[in-house]
């Protein structure tokens, strides 16, 4: 499912001008309200060539746990750890912009085990806590959807634990412990925002 998702993602869909035009006017209008995009990963950006592709051998999903990776295997506990550091920085950006709830944008659930998939709804509003359970399902590839809080702030997730951050206001304190903890804040906007 996820990563189904990740193999169309350079596919363009046939659009009518006026659908490409309310998709740029609605881009537009996001990019004014959440004026502070960041990308949020466990890449070092000095290993991005001129492209920004990212050139060093890295695991990238939860799948990859029992594999190795420039010589050291991945295990379970060295993934959570990395996939707390990641809630965590959701959650002290979201924290620090004044945002305490938002609402699940463009779920997808069609490959997900039948347990999992009753547990989000489209439009449903969620806590933070929630959030951080809802993220956590999207980084293990059982669910996709992006978390949205309109005109004040979004959480959108790419392949390859790719997350993307938007707020309406400065979060220097979030950036600083996301950074502490060994993850890469990059003033980046989301490739996932036209969608919102």
């Amino acid at each position: 499912m996820a990563g189904g998702r990740c193999a169309r993602l350079g596919k363009h869909s046939a659009r009518s001008a006026w659908q490409a035009q309310r998709a740029a006017r609605s881009t537009r209008t996001l990019d004014r309200a959440m004026r502070y995009q960041y990308r949020v990963t466990k890449y070092d950006p000095q290993f991005r060539d001129v492209d920004g592709s990212y050139r060093k051998p890295e695991w990238t999903a939860y799948s990859d746990i029992g594999r190795k990776y420039s010589g050291r295997t991945l295990t379970r506990q060295r993934y959570l750890a990395t996939e707390k550091r990641y809630l965590n920085a959701m959650t002290a950006f979201l924290r620090e912009a004044g945002i305490d709830t938002l609402k699940i944008s463009g779920l997808e659930t069609r490959s997900s085990p039948a347990g999992i998939a009753k547990q989000w709804k489209p439009k449903r509003l969620l806590s933070l806590a929630q959030a951080r359970r809802f993220a956590t399902q999207v980084f293990r590839g059982l669910i996709w959807g992006r978390l949205v809080a309109p005109g004040r702030g979004f959480v959108h997730f790419g392949c390859d634990l790719y997350m993307y951050i938007g707020v309406s206001r400065l979060t220097p304190n979030a950036i600083q412990r996301t950074v502490a903890s060994g993850l890469y804040v990059e003033h980046l906007k989301s490739p996932y925002r036209r969608a919102v």
